[in-house]
């Protein structure tokens, strides 16, 4: 095992009991694909409360869940349609029935598994089999989180993780992010919107832009209906430019929300370089009716 690694899980441990998906807000887990373009980025994004319950919002998986651990030590999925929980994590069963997208049923195969990855070496991983879905194996380890994936010929390992501020990574992160500073606004309110490009391989990142603008923005509501555009009233120097990202660019952008109606929206954002599918991220918020 690698130093870093074990000065990462050192800290973690003492911060709480084992615990095979960590839910803090911040904590971010991105993996190299083997048989697949695109890295996998999972990011705990935002919190709310819900029927009593703190709820954690995952984003990465081609939507967004809200995820809870329960006292009995159970991850569980809310479903917002059906006003319940769906299993997605039974750490204590032997095999159960789970919600997790394209799974089907759970297997534990070994709560002792060898797991080597640009991470290191561990032999305290969580092994779960799954069957009737695309998915096939998984591996979490305690205290960091899900650190293998197999699903219908590709495979994701962890190469960077972010748990509870601590950082463990072995060849950098290299991501596009979206944060917001909150997920409710009042009606008329104002949302800003915090985007990173974070570049922390050792190796720039190199990307032509058609003009001197850099990020755009837009908001959907929840019938998919464009209600924003950020750069829909803006005028940029069409100027092509070469620039080379490293370490973490920060952009913030202020959007005024008094036209929007009170509901759910989904807000994304993106590098404004031509047929961007990369560097681009999504999040979710809601305007709340007037009291």
């Amino acid at each position: 095992m690698n130093r870093l690694l074990l000065s990462a899980l050192s800290l973690l441990s003492s911060a709480a009991a084992q615990d095979y998906f960590p839910l803090q807000v911040g904590n971010q887990w991105v993996y190299r694909a083997t048989g697949a373009e695109r890295r996998l980025t999972l990011e705990i994004t935002g919190a709310t409360e819900m029927a009593g319950h703190t709820y954690f919002r995952l984003t990465g998986l081609g939507a967004a869940y809200w995820l809870r651990l329960t006292e009995a030590g159970t991850l569980v999925a809310l479903d917002e349609a059906q006003q319940s929980e769906r299993v997605w994590y039974n750490f204590a069963a032997a095999s159960y029935d789970t919600a997790i997208p394209s799974a089907g049923r759970a297997t534990v195969i070994s709560r002792a598994a060898a797991f080597e990855g640009p991470l290191g070496r561990l032999n305290n991983a969580l092994e779960l089999g799954y069957s009737g879905g695309s998915l096939v194996k998984e591996q979490l380890l305690p205290y960091i989180g899900l650190a293998y994936r197999e699903e219908a010929g590709v495979r994701h390992e962890l190469v960077y993780a972010r748990v509870r501020g601590v950082n463990v990574f072995s060849s950098g992160e290299l991501s596009f992010r979206l944060s917001l500073d909150q997920t409710v606004y009042a009606a008329g309110a104002r949302l800003t919107a915090h985007l990173t490009f974070v570049n922390t391989t050792g190796q720039p990142v190199r990307l032509t832009f058609p003009s001197t603008q850099r990020y755009d923005l837009s908001i959907r509501d929840s019938g998919g209906n464009s209600v924003y555009h950020w750069s829909a009233d803006k005028l940029f120097a069409q100027v092509v430019e070469t620039v080379d990202f490293r370490g973490e660019t920060h952009w913030v952008v202020d959007v005024p929300l008094e036209r929007l109606r009170p509901g759910a929206y989904v807000i994304e954002t993106w590098v404004a370089v031509p047929e961007n599918t990369r560097w681009r991220a999504l999040s979710r918020f809601q305007v709340a009716a007037a009291p």
